[in-house]
């Protein structure tokens, strides 16, 4: 199935990012020659995404501006505090037609190794069988995470790490793909794309792929000082 559409989520403050986002939102903050939300659409283009819908809020008008008449490129702008993850979808559902669409958090990158994690992902997607496909990556390749860990993994089926059990092997990336089934009786209103995870692992729905690459979380100025030298130099030739 082809995956025309996708959102990029880029609405928060980027509170623990501060000094570093007091004047300019986190998918802005420069990755090397181009912005951090920059990667991101780009591989999104390359993986063959035709139209990008980004959500902002905080400082957005730095984001519309930096990206204005850019045909293939649309925007929700959403008040403050925004809707989060999940209710920025539900705002904005009919742009993605009835159809999966991919979800994209603008403040984590990721390196491909071999085929590309897009392709991997839209490749796995099975609208009969799932509402959600997450990518996943094993702590040891994650970069800037510092939680136990999200989601244990059988066969592609996803159950999340739940209290008392300490850690779990696989960190959810953001990068997700999406039924709209999944949203369709949701209320609009701030909520996050967790309770969508878990309504669709209550239905037997959650499926991951693992990537086979790096991947750079940027939540902390100390990890974002850190991790883009990094991130460059492992897409280095």
């Amino acid at each position: 199935m082809s995956i025309q559409k996708a959102i990029l989520l880029a609405a928060g403050a980027g509170a623990r990012m501060r000094p570093l986002t007091l004047t300019t939102p986190k998918p802005l903050l420069p990755v090397g020659n181009k912005p951090l939300m920059g990667w991101i659409l780009e591989k999104a283009f390359e993986a063959g995404i035709q139209d990008v819908l980004i959500n902002v809020s905080y400082l957005g008008d730095q984001i519309q501006s930096f990206y204005k008449n850019q045909p293939h490129l649309h925007f929700s702008v959403e008040p403050t505090p925004p809707f989060e993850t999940a209710g920025a979808i539900v705002n904005v559902l009919p742009f993605f037609e009835n159809k999966p669409f991919l979800s994209l958090n603008g403040d984590s990158l990721w390196q491909d190794v071999g085929t590309p994690a897009l392709k991997r992902l839209f490749d796995a997607w099975d609208p009969v069988t799932m509402d959600a496909l997450l990518l996943l990556v094993p702590k040891a390749q994650a970069f800037g995470f510092e939680g136990p860990g999200d989601y244990f993994y059988n066969d592609g089926a996803l159950v999340r790490r739940l209290d008392p059990i300490p850690t779990a092997p696989y960190i959810n990336t953001g990068v997700v793909l999406f039924s709209p089934d999944l949203f369709k009786d949701e209320a609009l209103r701030p909520f996050s794309n967790l309770m969508m995870y878990d309504k669709a692992q209550a239905k037997g729905r959650l499926f991951g792929v693992i990537h086979d690459g790096p991947w750079f979380h940027f939540g902390t100025p100390e990890a974002y000082h850190e991790g883009v030298p990094l991130f460059l130099k492992a897409g280095a030739p």
